[in-house]
């Protein structure tokens, strides 16, 4: 695959795949730590819920916050939808 056809959601599961237990983020004011493997399921999960609810593919999301990991989350799992 080309890199410009990568989209973050991509990438991401590339990374799973090829090394999931790499770290991938950390947060440490909160004391937090995410393989590319731990972030991917928590992502995974947010996409499926955000189908759920009837957001699909050319829908726009928003979200205002600081960076925090929950923003993170969000802009992959949208990726992936």
């Amino acid at each position: 695959m080309v890199f410009s056809e990568l989209t973050i959601g991509d990438f991401l599961e590339e990374m799973v795949e090829k090394d999931p237990n790499q770290e991938f983020m950390v947060y440490p004011d909160r004391d937090l730590r995410f393989t590319y493997q731990q972030f991917d399921e928590r992502v995974n999960l947010l996409a499926k819920g955000l189908l759920e609810i009837g957001i699909g593919k050319g829908d726009h999301v928003g979200i205002w916050a600081k960076n925090v990991p929950d923003w993170l989350t969000l802009l992959f799992a949208t990726s992936k939808i």
